[in-house]
């Protein structure tokens, strides 16, 4: 009930002031530094969908990250950045599309870039003290791709070429040191 209150609420200031936003953008460091500010809020948020989608019931929980590695993945090149932080969403089963979104980011994928739309709930007491966006509103941006294959690249190389040769210096001192047949 107070997930359609929100949307509704946001629906009708978008009625009232075409190309106004109901919902203040924030960044996922904005809402971990003073949550209690936003606690309540509507906010909305852009960043690309994590981990894995948990269906509960009618809710679909993910993690969305806005971090520097949605442009650019350390498996893809990147280079580490950013406080890699993220945030909890519920999203209604209704508006959930892993098909058209493809699977959550991992170090296979660079996961779907969403804008989301919803209550920021700080310590929500009706959700065991957990801390989400309940989203009502979710725009796709970008489907999730697949990352760069594992290629090992010089460091890779170099590191494997050292394995073999401490294997091969290993076996021939235990072959050395091994008392003589006879």
């Amino acid at each position: 009930m107070r997930t359609l209150f929100i949307l509704v609420v946001a629906s009708f200031v978008m009625f009232l002031a075409p190309g106004a936003t109901a919902a203040q953008v924030v960044d996922v460091s904005d809402l971990d530094q003073n949550p209690q500010a936003y606690d309540g809020q509507v906010v909305t948020l852009e960043g690309e969908l994590i981990g894995d989608y948990g269906i509960r019931g009618d809710e679909v929980w993910v993690q969305l990250n806005d971090d520097p590695y949605i442009e650019n993945p350390i498996p893809g090149g990147g280079a580490p950045a950013g406080g890699n932080q993220g945030i909890g969403l519920r999203i209604p089963v209704e508006i959930f599309d892993p098909e058209g979104w493809g699977p959550p980011g991992s170090v296979r994928y660079r996961g779907p870039l969403v804008q989301v739309v919803g209550e920021f709930r700080y310590h929500a007491a009706d959700a065991s003290g957990e801390t989400f966006v309940q989203v009502v509103d979710i725009t796709l941006l970008d489907p999730a791709r697949p990352l760069p294959s594992g290629e090992l690249g010089t460091p890779g190389r170099i590191g494997i070429a050292l394995l073999v040769l401490a294997a091969l210096i290993f076996a021939a001192a235990r072959y050395r040191a091994r008392p003589p047949r006879g």
